[in-house]
C-alpha cells in the first residue's frame, strides 16, 4: 500500500506541475469566471454604439412599405433607392450591409457575406410581407381594421408540463429544462476533455518509462498492479482537482452575475448549482476516468516507442467520443430508447446517464444500476489492465499480438 501511495503522489505532483496542466487549468478557470458574465457584458454594451450601424438599401416596387415600417420589423436602418443596381452597388462599396428588392411575389436579399444575422433578417422581412398580405386580404373582404388587429394579434396561452412516473405533473418547467441542458452541455465537455487529457498523459508517461528503461527499475521495487493503480489514481486525483476548481470558479461567477439569487441576464434562467448534480458529476467523472485510465495505461504498456503511442489510443478515444456525442445528440430527445440503452452501458454512462440526470429523465433505480455497473466495470478493467500491464512491462521491441494479450488475460 505504501508503494502505491508513493507512486500516486509522484504521478499527481508530476502531472499537476506540468506546464500543459497548469495552462489548461488557468484557461478553464478564466473561462468559468468570464462565461457567466458574458450576458451581463452584452447588456452593458447593448446600448452603446460600438460599431458601424447596419443599414439596408431598399427598393420597394409595391409602394406598400415606408421606412418606419421596415425598420420596425428588421431593427436595421433603411434608405430607399430607385433601382436595385444602385442598391447593390451601395452594398459592394461598403456603404450599406444589405440590399433588398421587394415586389408583389416576394423579396430578394443581397449581401456580401452569409451569416446567422442574414437568415434572421430574411425571416423578419418575410414576416413583414406576410403581415402586409394578410392585412390587404382582410381589407378586400371588408374586415374592420380593429378586428384585423385583434385577429392578427392573438397570442394563445401556452404551458409545457412534465409528467412524472405516476402520471401527475411535476414541478419541472421549460426554464429548468433549459438550465439543466446548459449544465449538461458544459459538464459533458468537462468530462470529455478531462478523460482525454488524463488518458493522453498516462499513455505518454507509461511509454516514456518503457522506452527509457525506467520501468525496469520501477518494476523491481514495486509490483506491476500497484504501479498501475498508483499511476491511475494519481492522475485521476489531479484531474479531479482541476474539475473542482472549475466548478468552484463557475459557481462564484454565477453568484455575482445572475445565478444563485443574483441579478442580471442569467437570473431569469435560474442557473444554480444543484448539490445532487454536482455530486453526480464527481461520481460519474471518477468512475469514467478510472475505467478509461486503466485501458489507456494497459494499452500503453504494450508499446515501447513514442511513435506507437497515438495508435494505441484509438480504441479508448473512439469510445469516449461515442459517449460524448451520444450525450450531445441525446439532448434533443432524452427519452428515446437508444439513449436509455446507451446510458446503461458502462463505457458511455459517464456521458449519457449523466445527461439524463441533468435533464431529470433518469429514475433513481436507473442511476443506482448505472453506478453499480460502472463500479463493476472499473474493477474488471483494473484486473484485466493489471494483467496486460504486467505482461507489457516484460516485453520490449515489437508490439505484442492480440493472441498474446488474450492469452495473458486467461
Amino acid at each position: 500500500m505504501k508503494q502505491m501511495k508513493t507512486v500516486m503522489q509522484f504521478e499527481f505532483m508530476t502531472f499537476a506541475r506540468s506546464g500543459a496542466f497548469i495552462g489548461i487549468t488557468i484557461f478553464m478557470i478564466l473561462l468559468a469566471l468570464v462565461g457567466p458574465a458574458i450576458p451581463r457584458i452584452i447588456e452593458l454594451f447593448g446600448d452603446m454604439d460600438i460599431g458601424t450601424e447596419r443599414r439596408i438599401a431598399a427598393v420597394d416596387t409595391t409602394g406598400n412599405f415606408d421606412r418606419e415600417t421596415i425598420e420596425a420589423y428588421t431593427s436595421v436602418g433603411v434608405s430607399f433607392f430607385q433601382n436595385i443596381q444602385r442598391a447593390r452597388d451601395a452594398v459592394t462599396s461598403g456603404d450599406y450591409q444589405y440590399a433588398v428588392f421587394i415586389d408583389e411575389e416576394g423579396f430578394t436579399l443581397y449581401v456580401t457575406a452569409m451569416g446567422m444575422g442574414v437568415w434572421t433578417l430574411g425571416d423578419n422581412i418575410a414576416w413583414m410581407l406576410r403581415e402586409q398580405y394578410r392585412a390587404a386580404a382582410f381589407a378586400q373582404i371588408g374586415v374592420d381594421p380593429h378586428e384585423q388587429a385583434r385577429i392578427l394579434g392573438f397570442v394563445p396561452q401556452s404551458e409545457i408540463m412534465t409528467l412524472g412516473a405516476d402520471g401527475a405533473p411535476t414541478e419541472d418547467s421549460p426554464e429548468n429544462f433549459f438550465s439543466n441542458m446548459m449544465f449538461s452541455y458544459v459538464l459533458s465537455f468537462v468530462l470529455y476533455f478531462g478523460l482525454l487529457s488524463g488518458g493522453g498523459y498516462l499513455v505518454t508517461a507509461v511509454v516514456r518509462e518503457k522506452s527509457t528503461k525506467t520501468m525496469e527499475l520501477l518494476i523491481t521495487s514495486c509490483k506491476a498492479g500497484k504501479l498501475l493503480n498508483g499511476k491511475v489514481l494519481g492522475v485521476g486525483a489531479a484531474i479531479l482537482v482541476q474539475i473542482l476548481l472549475l466548478v468552484g470558479a463557475a459557481a462564484l461567477s454565477m453568484h455575482f452575475f445572475g445565478g444563485a439569487g443574483g441579478e442580471g441576464a442569467l437570473a431569469a434562467l435560474n442557473l444554480t448549482f444543484e448539490p445532487f448534480i454536482m455530486t453526480m458529476l464527481v461520481v460519474f467523472f471518477l468512475l469514467g476516468f478510472l475505467m478509461y485510465a486503466y485501458i489507456y495505461a494497459a494499452l500503453a504498456s504494450t508499446v515501447s516507442r513514442m511513435e506507437d503511442a497515438n495508435s494505441i489510443q484509438t480504441l479508448p478515444m473512439l469510445l469516449v467520443m461515442v459517449g460524448f456525442f451520444a450525450a450531445i445528440f441525446g439532448m434533443t430527445n432524452p427519452g428515446a430508447g437508444w439513449v436509455n440503452v446507451l446510458s446503461h452501458i458502462p463505457f458511455f454512462a459517464p456521458f449519457v446517464m449523466f445527461m439524463r440526470i441533468c435533464l431529470n429523465t433518469a429514475a433513481s433505480w436507473e442511476i443506482f444500476i448505472s453506478i453499480a455497473a460502472q463500479i463493476t466495470t472499473v474493477c474488471l478493467m483494473a484486473y484485466l489492465g493489471g494483467r496486460i500491464y504486467r505482461m507489457g512491462t516484460l516485453m520490449y521491441g515489437n508490439k505484442p499480438k492480440i493472441k498474446e494479450i488474450l492469452a495473458t488475460l486467461k
